[in-house]
């Protein structure tokens, strides 16, 4: 079943494998470190099975010129990304992980590197602008933030908050209207 799988994926494959840079070789790393693969040779394979990943190697690819432009067209026919996954963020680091892209908007300004986000999630524009996120960043499901803030590096944003402010750098945010729960790690109960 898996040489069936392997030879149905194989032309998606190919691109990954000679169209690879540093930034997707880090993501393939980390994605197969996240996902409990037992070691095969399948491996790439197993990750193209998923439309989340597929979803990270299109938006990747988009990056390239038009003749991969085109053929991104043609395999994301084939080999469909997930349908409610939008991706409209200029430069988005290395290292980036979608745990269940389902219904997620990532519409920022910048991502940094290892950037790790659920499902349900916006991020996305005000009147004012988009968010930039910092490095080492994790988004929870059903979060929202808005607005032309920053989210500091090394902060991980809980399920369900709103954040429509800046955070600082070693947080960890929660609540609707967000809150630092814990900074530098302490416990702090900190409005936003």
């Amino acid at each position: 079943m898996k040489q069936i799988k392997a030879l149905y994926y194989f032309p998606l494959y190919l691109s990954v494998f000679f169209l690879k840079n540093k930034v997707i070789k880090n993501d393939i790393e980390l994605w197969m470190s996240k996902i409990d693969f037992k070691k095969s040779n399948y491996l790439i394979f197993e990750l193209l099975h998923y439309p989340e990943f597929r979803s990270l190697i299109y938006y990747r690819f988009k990056r390239k010129n038009r003749i991969i432009r085109i053929l991104v067209k043609a395999f994301s026919f084939l080999y469909a990304p997930q349908k409610s996954l939008f991706i409209h963020t200029k430069n988005i680091g290395k290292g980036f992980f979608i745990e269940h892209g389902f219904s997620t908007i990532i519409s920022a300004e910048s991502v940094g590197m290892n950037f790790h986000i659920n499902q349900n999630c916006t991020i996305g524009w005000s009147n004012a602008g988009a968010p930039r996120i910092g490095d080492n960043v994790k988004v929870h499901c059903n979060s929202v933030i808005i607005g032309n803030i920053n989210i500091g590096d090394n902060t991980t944003i809980g399920a369900g908050a709103v954040v429509t402010k800046t955070i600082p750098d070693n947080c960890v945010v929660v609540g609707n209207p967000a809150r630092i729960i814990n900074q530098d790690g302490k416990k702090v109960n900190l409005p936003l």
